[in-house]
């Protein structure tokens, strides 16, 4: 147990597998991307680690071991954002950052500032906070700040304190500027152009 990793993880993935099981796929703050097996998460009777759903944060602890697939030890339920299914924009905007953030978060890289800002995204989302393409732009500016990559592309002190409310507002520390929809759209668009000039993978949306 001395060995354990005791850590909040964000589900962003579950896929059912062999009889009964499955498959977790989620991020974490100081270890980066985290896959778990889940033994009979999916049986008619007791379900272990019942927690493990989409978009929920939990609090979990695990030994790290050689395979790609962890074996959880115990989790508990720290805030659940599946309230982003009432409604289909929202949704497909939490699925669309749960792909990004599978597809560029790697197992073993810390990415705190990412994970916060992903929380934050999907509480966003389930409350309709703010336009889906704000909170999305927010998250993206944010993974570029932490990964050292934004200052490539601040031309200006303007734009340097424009990305910088963005990311404040991504972090939960600045309220969203008062934009039209269609100027979040083009600022959604202008961060996935950043993202694949950093050779990022970006989903279709």
């Amino acid at each position: 147990m001395s060995d354990a990793i005791e850590t909040e993880y964000l589900v962003l993935r579950k896929v059912p597998f062999g009889e009964g099981d499955l498959i977790v796929n989620g991020i974490t703050p100081g270890q980066g991307k985290v896959a778990f097996l889940i033994y009979h998460a999916l049986d008619s009777g007791k379900r272990r680690f019942p927690h493990f759903d989409l978009f929920r944060c939990l609090q979990v602890r695990y030994a790290p071991g050689k395979n790609e697939l962890q074996k959880c030890q115990d989790s508990d339920l720290l805030e659940d954002f599946s309230g982003v299914s009432a409604d289909y924009g929202n949704f497909q905007a939490a699925c669309w950052l749960a792909r990004f953030a599978l597809d560029n978060v790697l197992p073993g890289v810390p990415h705190e500032h990412f994970f916060r800002a992903s929380c934050n995204a999907c509480r966003a989302l389930a409350a309709r906070a703010l336009p889906p393409a704000a909170i999305l732009s927010g998250a993206c500016l944010v993974y570029l700040y932490e990964a050292g990559w934004l200052s490539d592309y601040q031309d200006s002190p303007q734009t340097v304190q424009q990305c910088q409310r963005l990311i404040d507002m991504a972090m939960g520390e600045a309220e969203a500027p008062a934009l039209t929809e269609r100027n979040w759209q083009d600022i959604f668009a202008w961060c996935k152009g950043l993202l694949l000039q950093s050779d990022c993978a970006v989903p279709q949306d």
